[in-house]
């Protein structure tokens, strides 16, 4: 393939991911701004909406997404790694919501949210129904595993019978005294996700089994990731505009016309402002008249 038809062809590529983006940076601004209470459906739909869009930008397996076309770019490659290896408590959340989004949409829910100038979460609750002895065991199975994968980070409650009530998972890079003996002062921001075992009734009246899983994002983790993935897509484009330049291409070409207009430094500072939870819940306000 001649240099100018690869280029041609790596700037067409990274369209999709350039969208993907602007989509997310717009999702979250949006997101900072809701009322979890008044707009509890909405600020569901968007974070989910979210999810979808950070795991597309941000893949776990190099044969897939951004790593594909890393070849016109080798920022790419090094800014994705270093996102997968700083954030990935919040990549696995996000990453199991989404898994969950498409196979059983009708599961998940967003619990809540909470907002403001300080540090943030939201809280994504997935229910898992076990029809049979068989699927409860399964899954029990399954979270063994982590248990024992994840040693002394783990909360484990139980009743008298030995069976699961509640298990609590935290962060590695919480003290384990701290989780021995104090328990209870541990923070929201501190926890990985929960599992909570419960019944529930199913059609009929009998009493089943059920699983409980609840994923904790991180709103400064997600604002994090946007500030680096847009810096890197900033790069990309100026990378772009010099191809433009070596391959002749005139500046009222449609796509740079649409994607080098973008200004991503701008949205970057406006992202990582204290002021985005207050400029976003005054903009969606004067969208209510």
């Amino acid at each position: 393939m001649k240099m100018k038809e690869w280029k041609i062809e790596w700037i067409n590529e990274t369209v999709p991911y350039i969208n993907t983006l602007i989509k997310a940076n717009n999702d979250f601004i949006k997101l900072r701004g809701i009322d979890c209470i008044d707009d509890v459906y909405e600020l569901e739909q968007i974070f989910l909406e979210l999810t979808l869009s950070l795991s597309t930008l941000i893949p776990s397996r190099k044969s897939d997404g951004l790593y594909l076309i890393s070849y016109g770019f080798s920022e790419i490659e090094e800014t994705i790694n270093l996102i997968n290896e700083q954030f990935a408590t919040e990549l696995y959340n996000i990453k199991q919501i989404r898994n969950k989004l498409e196979h059983e949409p009708h599961s998940i829910r967003v619990l809540s949210s909470s907002s403001g100038t300080t540090s943030s979460s939201i809280t994504a609750s997935f229910k898992k129904k076990c029809i049979t002895q068989k699927q409860f065991d399964d899954v029990i199975s399954n979270i063994e595993k982590c248990i024992v994968e994840h040693g002394n980070h783990c909360i484990v409650k139980k009743d008298e019978n030995e069976k699961y009530l509640h298990v609590k998972f935290v962060r590695d890079t919480v003290d384990t005294y701290m989780i021995k003996e104090h328990p209870n002062l541990l923070g929201q921001q501190d926890i990985m996700y929960e599992i909570y075992f419960e019944r529930y009734e199913d059609h009929n009246s009998e009493l089943r089994p059920m699983i409980r899983y609840e994923y904790f994002v991180s709103s400064h983790s997600v604002s994090s990731i946007l500030c680096q993935l847009t810096e890197l897509f900033f790069n990309i484009l100026s990378q772009i505009d010099l191809y433009r330049d070596d391959m002749n291409i005139e500046k009222d070409n449609p796509f740079f016309k649409k994607y080098l207009q973008v200004d991503f430094k701008n949205i970057n500072d406006f992202i990582s402002s204290d002021q985005l939870y207050n400029t976003s819940s005054l903009l969606r306000n004067l969208n209510k008249f």
